[in-house]
């Protein structure tokens, strides 16, 4: 129903979103599926991604009940602390595997982003800092120990985007340090 163009997006715009903008173009009878594939080629999806080429050379058009049953939400709820919590833990993971690889996607993960994970990390740090993600107050050290991770999280994103490879490995040690002190009290 939209007016204009639809951004479709991912990490880094080469797998899912790709992927999803094909499948869009089939269902909405505006391409074939050898011409989102094909889409896919030009984007450079990973050929790892089996699921994603199997998903858009078998798309089929929608119809018009497929069509009316779609229903978009403007904004997207967040969820408890300890659904922020797991969500950092899984992010934290990414950020260990790509320290591992220089910051650059791993051939069996070529999903992952550097900049795109350490970004995350840093929104769900200040995310935690808003008062409405807390179920109950916290006392200062508290509040202290998370800003001192939101600075290290927001230093990172900025080391990774300059491409401080070393100073990064050193200012995610120095954070997961942080997280244990914090855990250590408050978990």
């Amino acid at each position: 129903d939209a007016d204009g163009p639809v951004y479709v997006h991912c990490h880094h715009g080469t797998h899912r979103g790709p992927a999803g903008a094909a499948i869009g173009l089939v269902g909405l009878g505006l391409c074939t599926n050898d011409d989102a594939v094909a889409l896919m080629r030009v984007s450079g999806t990973s050929e790892a991604y089996t699921g994603l080429w199997r998903d858009v050379s078998n798309a089929a058009a929608l119809t018009t009940s497929d069509l009316d049953a779609v229903t978009l939400v403007e904004t997207a709820e967040t969820g408890t602390l300890e659904e922020t919590m797991a969500e950092m833990d899984r992010v934290f993971d990414n950020l260990v595997l790509l320290a591992k690889t220089n910051w650059q996607a791993p051939w069996d993960h070529p999903d992952l982003s550097a900049e795109s994970e350490s970004g995350q990390l840093a929104d769900l740090f200040r995310l935690l800092l808003n008062e409405k993600a807390q179920p109950v107050p916290y006392d200062e050290r508290y509040t202290k120990l998370m800003e001192i991770s939101v600075e290290q999280a927001e230093h990172l994103e900025t080391q990774i985007l300059l491409g401080s490879i070393k100073a990064s490995a050193l200012t995610l040690e120095s954070l997961n340090h942080s997280c244990k002190e914090c855990h250590d009290s408050y978990r």
